[in-house]
Order: structure tokens, then sequence, then C-alpha cells
């Protein structure tokens, strides 16, 4: 018994040592191999196909046009990402519309008369501007160029004939249609305001039909559901999201 105990332990005594130990010691074999390792990364970096010059790429700015159908709520999206803090300028339009209950001059809106409207058309103050239910709204132009230059993403809430006029200026500008769940909806929701007479509400209904003719003209669809606000404001998020994440970014040029 003893001499066949002594057997397995002399037997595995020699298996133990036919077994590299395979942990790393620290020794010169783990320098050589790091400085090998270093030097093929050096090499690969000194091939400009292998990879791009400037990676990762950057960041550039957006220029975001949300554009939908009175009463749809865009004015509601817009203060809900105001709200979450986002390092965004969102532009402030002018417009020669009296202002409504609760709206604040320079916040809300610039509110102008038609004269000094006019002027700014003729300086070329404006990116864009329209005639919309007989008043007229721009975006001057300058609020835009001085957010872009302090790499700020630029939101421009501006119906569809702005969205086409900045869509020939600036190609490159990423275009957000803000619809309904469908037509009723946004007329219900046009008559809780309350704040037009029975022929401007038939007008702006005639226009809202003809503001969703324009939709295969814009990047994205995002609905705004009734009472689920966070839905379309959450995909708009989204929207950033994957353009900043583009390989070959956009050039917003002003």
């Amino acid at each position: 018994m003893r001499r066949s105990q002594g057997r397995k332990a002399a037997n595995s005594g020699e298996k133990s040592k036919s077994v590299p130990d395979c942990r790393s010691d620290g020794g010169d074999g783990d320098d050589l191999v790091l400085d090998s390792i270093r030097r093929i990364s050096r090499q690969k970096k000194t091939e400009k196909l292998l990879v791009p010059p400037h990676y990762p790429p950057p960041s550039p700015s957006l220029l975001i046009v949300l554009s939908g159908p009175s009463g749809v709520g865009k004015d509601a999206v817009i203060a809900r990402l105001k709200e979450k803090g986002y390092p965004w300028h969102f532009t402030v339009t002018v417009t020669t519309r009296p202002p409504r209950p609760g709206e604040v001059h320079g916040q809300s809106y610039f509110f102008a008369s038609q004269d000094q409207f006019d002027d700014m058309i003729e300086q070329g103050e404006l990116l864009e501007w329209a005639v919309v239910h007989g008043y007229c709204y721009g975006t001057p132009r300058n609020q835009v160029r001085e957010a872009l230059r302090a790499c700020k993403d630029v939101f421009l809430k501006i119906d569809v004939q702005g969205a086409a006029q900045v869509k020939r200026r600036v190609a490159d500008a990423v275009f957000v249609f803000l619809g309904p769940e469908d037509m009723d909806h946004l007329i219900a929701r046009m008559m809780q305001r309350g704040t037009e007479s029975t022929e401007q509400m038939a007008t702006r209904v005639d226009a809202a039909y003809e503001e969703m003719r324009h939709l295969p003209e814009y990047d994205y669809l995002v609905i705004n559901p009734e009472q689920r606000l966070e839905e379309a404001v959450d995909r708009i998020e989204c929207i950033v999201a994957a353009e900043k994440s583009r390989v070959k970014p956009r050039k917003i040029e002003i």
C-alpha cells in the first residue's frame, strides 16, 4: 500500500512538471510582447487608408427645421425641449401678428410693424420669411449665424413656406414635420384654442390640409399624439442623436 501511494505521488509530480504555467511573471518576455504591439499600432496609425485622419469625426452643429400645420403642438414641443436644458438655440421669430395673451416680446416672438418687417427684408436680414394667415413671419439671419458660431444646434419653428426657402439656401439642414394623429384630432385642437372666428378657423383648416401635402419634402415625420407629448419630444431627441452619429456629417453654411 505504501509503495503504490509513493508511486502515485511520484506520477502526479511528474505530470505537474510537464504542464506549463501560463500565468505571467512580469518578466522580459511580457515587455517584448507589449513593445511589439505598440510598434504595430504606430505603424497602422501612419497608414492613412486604414484610419481617418480625424477619428472620431467632429460633431458639427445642426440646423433643424420644425414645421407642421397650425394647432399640431409645435409650441408645446419646443417648450418641453427647452425645459430639458439641452445646449440648443431656439430661434425667436419676427412677426407682424399682434401678441396673444401671455406672449412676451423677445421671448415668444419679436413683434414688429409692417414697415419694420419690410425694412428687414430689404436689408437681407431674414433667412426666410412668409405670409401666414395674413401676417408676416421671418427668421433673423444673424440670430442663426451667431448660434452656429457658438457651436450650438439651432431649431427653427417655421411654416412650410419658410422651410422651402431654407431648403433652397441651406441644403444640409434637417427637416422635421410634426404631424397629428389624424385631421379630426387636429381640427379639434384648433377649435379648443378659441382664438379665431369661424371664418378664420375655416381658413386655418384649409391651410392645414395644404401644409400636410408638403410632408414628402421633409426628412422625418414625428407624430404628436393627443395627451402624449413626451412621445413626440423623445422622437425629436432621437433624430438629433442619429444626425450627430452620421459618418458624413452635414455642413451648415449660411
